[in-house]
């Protein structure tokens, strides 16, 4: 909601003319970009990171539970001599 407020604000500053104008349309510009861009990375990106790294976490664990776990064999000391 805050992005479509900030987006729909800077519109009039992209298409305004008079003083300064050349000056805050290409800055209205860089921050609808930004924002969108933001908005977009959080939206798709974060949640896309989070499934993949999930799914390496599901595909390691009987991996590293095997290399990690503990025999009956193991527990028994063993007498060298």
């Amino acid at each position: 909601m805050t992005t479509i407020a900030m987006v729909a604000g800077m519109i009039p500053a992209v298409f305004a003319s008079g003083a300064g104008a050349a000056f805050r349309a290409p800055m209205a510009i860089a921050v609808i970009c930004g924002l969108i861009a933001s908005t977009l990375l959080s939206l798709v990106f974060v949640p896309v990171v989070y499934s993949l790294m999930d799914d390496l976490r599901e595909w390691l664990a009987p991996k590293l539970a095997k290399l990690t776990s503990v025999t009956p064999e193991d527990r028994i000391p063993r007498r060298e001599g």
